[in-house]
């Protein structure tokens, strides 16, 4: 059952609002004085305040737009039926719909702006039941993620809010690949880790996931693994594929270690890397090797697998 959650602890201005939900906050205005959709609080200089509930109510109205209803039709409705049709559209909509996709994004950095885990975890889980596991990573967390990103550059999520949405996200896909068998004849083996200084772990455990439910045997070693050790285990093991990821950015550091890969891991074995286009795309100018794989999408990776 999909369930809406409102609590009241944090307040907004109308900026972080606009940040917030991707409304701009000229929209807003006008949402709160021609349609009186909106009643926020007021500073004693006149200064707009808003909290979960206003949050909330602005992103069950953007989606009932962006599924079609007139701003007009959504302002003569009231909280109960703004609700119970945004979760009508939610359980009838069968196909991968932007919109719905969005909902959950949105769902899940309300969670996060307020440390709420039973919100997060229920807004997954009803994620989970819609799409499955592949979609709702692909399509739902990795968009969520790069939004909570942006919002912790700009100053809008801490550390802790972003460290506390990613440890529950690795716990979910890490139960999920618990819940598979393990591979014991596969003739292909990966062997899956991060480079020293590299910590963001969900894109290799979602590989591993991928990896795991297609039958194939994987060592995963995790994050901030030396590069000996890594040679070491390649060599022991005869593994095929190394996949890993860089998120931290392209330095001397991590395209000397690369190189140290590419130099002594088995005239057998690739290494297929991944990573945003822009990551990747400057560390290929500094190696070009046959031993190399730039992945670039979860789709590339389905490709070579």
């Amino acid at each position: 059952m999909f369930c809406i959650f409102a609590t009241m602890s944090k307040e907004y201005d109308i900026a972080l609002l606009e940040k917030l939900t991707n409304i701009k906050a000229h929209t807003i205005r006008i949402w709160e004085q021609r349609y009186n959709l909106l009643n926020p609080h007021r500073t004693p200089t006149n200064i707009r305040v808003y909290n979960d509930y206003h949050l909330q109510k602005i992103l069950n109205v953007k989606l009932l737009i962006d599924y079609g209803y007139k701003i007009s039709e959504v302002a003569d409705m009231d909280d109960e039926q703004i609700k119970s049709t945004t979760l009508n559209i939610l359980k009838t909509t069968q196909q991968t719909s932007n919109i719905v996709l969005e909902y959950f994004q949105n769902e899940l950095i309300l969670a996060t702006e307020n440390l709420n885990e039973i919100h997060f975890e229920r807004t997954y889980l009803n994620a989970i039941n819609k799409y499955g596991i592949y979609k709702t990573v692909k399509d739902i967390v990795y968009p969520f993620l790069n939004r909570i990103g942006i919002l912790w550059s700009i100053g809008n999520i801490s550390p802790l809010q972003e460290h506390f949405a990613s440890q529950i996200i690795i716990r979910k896909i890490q139960s999920a690949i618990d819940a598979l068998d393990i591979s014991v004849s596969s003739k292909t083996s990966y062997l899956l880790f991060l480079l020293p200084n590299e910590y963001h772990q969900i894109p290799l455990l979602f590989s591993n996931y991928i990896l795991r439910s297609h039958k194939k045997h994987t060592y995963y070693l995790g994050e901030d693994v030396p590069v000996q050790n890594v040679v070491r285990v390649c060599k022991e093991k005869s593994v095929h594929y190394l996949v890993s990821f860089v998120t931290a950015g392209i330095d001397k550091d991590f395209v000397e270690k690369v190189n140290y890969l590419v130099k002594n891991i088995p005239e057998h074995s690739k290494l297929i890397m991944g990573g945003s286009k822009m990551h990747l795309d400057e560390l290929s100018c500094f190696i070009n090797s046959k031993k190399i794989i730039y992945n670039r999408s979860i789709e590339d990776f389905l490709k070579l697998i």
